[in-house]
């Protein structure tokens, strides 16, 4: 991880660096919240913190954003202070300052997720080794979930089942998929199985999310938005979508940026969908 960072900063000149929090490092929650003021405010949740996530005052940091149009609700994540400095003291101990940190699902949502839209849609970000599913509504994640299964977990089982190469795995993976197409009704099934884990968590959040929109006001989920290389395995939307009953598309992560508008990426599709994250953090603030 070290040499990684080291590598990167003599490579490409770094000094400064703005990184993304691991989704499983934070906390997520809504707060009523009394306060006239954003000191006020801030003061009022410091007070609530422990009530709703399991760190102290002194030993958590927290950001905040208040509920477009809601009275004095505000979305607030939380991260333990001690997990940020390992991450400032990794990065000055190479010669890099960090300048900002954001959770990786506000992150991924700044990229994909169209500026101004005030609709709900459901990230899911599949990584390697995880899937991190998200709730955006009004602009601002609202709620999520992380599962410790990701598109390795299918290449484990092609290289078992099939015993093949993980290069041939991966590629059995992208180009075969969920399709049903004839001579891939094993594929298909073991894809169905091994797949079950992370449609059961997608609909999980999903059914959260809307047994409590009219209670609290909340937008119903427009669509599912896939992000990740593993996003546009043959067959995987289409699957989701029927299964779940709600419309399901891959990601544009360069939506929200004005170069790339007319111009093709310097990323092709596929590797575009693992740098989300990277490419929200460059919009941060603008």
């Amino acid at each position: 991880e070290k040499k990684a960072i080291i590598d990167m900063k003599e490579r490409d000149k770094v000094n400064f660096v703005k990184a993304t929090l691991p989704e499983e490092m934070t906390y997520l929650f809504t707060l009523d919240v009394e306060g006239d003021n954003e000191v006020e405010i801030k003061n009022y949740i410091e007070f609530h913190l422990e009530e709703n996530v399991p760190l102290s005052g002194g030993d958590a940091l927290f950001d905040f954003y208040m509920i477009p149009g809601a009275t004095k609700k505000a979305i607030v994540s939380v991260v333990s202070a001690q997990n940020v400095e390992k991450y400032i003291s990794l990065f000055e101990s190479v010669g890099i300052e960090p300048v900002a940190f954001m959770v990786e699902s506000s992150s991924l949502s700044r990229s994909i997720i169209k500026r101004g839209s005030k609709e709900a849609n459901l990230i899911v970000y599949l990584s390697e080794h995880k899937t991190v599913c998200s709730i955006v509504s009004d602009g601002f994640v609202q709620f999520s979930s992380t599962i410790s299964s990701g598109g390795s977990l299918l290449t484990e089982v092609l290289k078992k089942q099939f015993n093949v190469s993980e290069e041939e795995a991966r590629k059995m993976k992208e180009t075969k998929g969920f399709t049903k197409q004839e001579g891939n009704e094993e594929l298909f099934s073991m894809f169905m199985n091994s797949s079950s884990v992370l449609r059961d968590e997608i609909q999980r959040v999903a059914i959260f999310w809307q047994t409590h929109k009219d209670k609290d006001g909340k937008n119903p989920i427009q669509k599912i938005i896939l992000c990740g290389r593993d996003a546009v395995m043959p067959g995987l939307a289409d699957y989701l979508s029927s299964s779940l009953k709600i419309p399901v598309e891959t990601a544009n992560v360069w939506k929200n940026i004005p170069r790339y508008v007319d111009e093709v990426p310097p990323v092709n599709y596929r590797d575009s969908l693992d740098f989300g994250a990277c490419l929200g953090l460059s919009l941060q603030g603008s």
